[in-house]
């Protein structure tokens, strides 16, 4: 347990609240062979577990919790923000996710922007949204133009997030590890294109095999292994 309060020393309590809470509640299968490894003080063993438990619920938020826990406290700062900025996307009002987010100095702010800025999840803002058209559409029928339209920019306003967590679905948000190397073809020989900085954000626009192709923002395109990135949601 040593190297395990030496990572907690990195982080606000909120971290540690969020560690501590990985033991609370009943769990089952990969989820309490998690929390086992982790109160064992094997954190990449708990990891792995967490990581099967998001195989078997990719839309329970505590799994992604957990993974992220487990990942911070193994050394794995960037696979930890990526397993939590998914928690974030799930559930964006859990005190636990958010208390380890805030408490995570380790992570970059240009990576903490991309936590939900609303704290409503996906299908809540296409249900809001939706009861926003419904309510614009009754407004414009008896003749109150004005409310309509405020309620036509509200919807709006309520798609757009929605949009984009759709569109991060379908091309995953990747965070790159340290010493990551963009190759022409997903082929370990292959030639190297870059290698960009560590916490770089890019979008997995194709798998072959092992291999993502990764598209940095703002930079160069390539191939990388799969266990050079840490994809937000998608099953790493």
């Amino acid at each position: 347990m040593g190297a395990v309060l030496h990572r907690l020393r990195r982080a606000r309590p909120g971290a540690l609240l969020l560690l501590l809470a990985l033991g609370a509640g009943p769990l089952a299968g990969q989820g309490s062979d998690g929390v086992a490894r982790y109160r064992g003080g094997d954190p990449g063993g708990a990891a792995r577990a967490f990581l099967a438990a998001a195989v078997a619920a990719p839309v329970a938020p505590a799994a992604w919790r957990n993974l992220g826990a487990a990942r911070w406290a193994a050394g794995d700062d960037v696979g930890a923000a990526a397993a939590w900025l998914r928690a974030l996307e799930l559930a964006p009002r859990d005190p636990l996710t958010r208390a380890a987010w805030r408490g995570a100095t380790a992570i970059p702010r240009e990576v903490q922007a991309r936590a939900p800025w609303l704290p409503l999840a996906r299908d809540e803002l296409v249900l809001l949204a939706l009861g926003a058209w419904w309510v614009a559409g009754g407004c414009w029928w008896t003749g109150r133009r004005r409310a309509a339209g405020l309620a036509v920019a509200v919807a709006l306003a309520l798609a757009l997030p929605a949009a984009t967590r759709t569109r991060d679905e379908w091309t995953p948000v990747l965070l790159l590890r340290p010493g990551t190397v963009l190759r022409v073809s997903p082929l370990t020989p292959a030639p190297a294109l870059a290698t960009p900085p560590a916490w770089s954000i890019g979008r997995g626009t194709r798998v072959e095999g092992t291999w993502w192709l990764v598209q940095v923002e703002g930079g160069a395109r390539g191939w990388v292994p799969r266990e050079a990135v840490a994809a937000v949601g998608a099953l790493d």
